[in-house]
């Protein structure tokens, strides 16, 4: 059960921070997206979805596994989007968009990697 609850944390704390990477560059928080949340993202969401899946049960692993790949894909087009708004001038570039590029990179190869992994195969019945 701790397995569980600690890799449900770091899991939140790991989207957490790649949201942040992608709200600061928009001006929609007044925050500081520093070096440590370009670690601790991709750090966080893998290390705390091992933790969880070593403590679980396959009935328990399946459903996070799916909904952390829908969030970090969600994040992936959330930054693709922010880029795009950006380059066609709609909204006003605050910052570097380059934390926005290791979003999309990172939470899309994440994301894809957790969706295709669960996706129906011709053996599944």
């Amino acid at each position: 059960m701790a397995l569980l609850l600690a890799g449900s944390f770091l899991i939140a704390l790991g989207v957490f921070s790649g949201a942040v990477l992608v709200l600061v560059p928009l001006g929609l928080v007044a925050w500081k997206a520093g070096t440590v949340l370009w670690v601790l993202f991709p750090l966080f969401s893998v290390t705390g979805y091992i933790l969880f899946v070593m403590g679980g049960r396959v009935a328990q692993i399946r459903p996070l596994s799916v909904a952390v790949s829908v969030v970090l894909l969600l994040l992936a087009m959330a930054a693709a989007t922010a880029l795009v708004m950006q380059a066609a001038a709609v909204v006003p570039a605050t910052g570097d968009t380059i934390s926005l590029w290791y979003v999309l990179g990172v939470a899309g190869v994440l994301g894809i990697m957790g969706a295709a992994s669960f996706s129906k195969r011709p053996d599944d019945a």
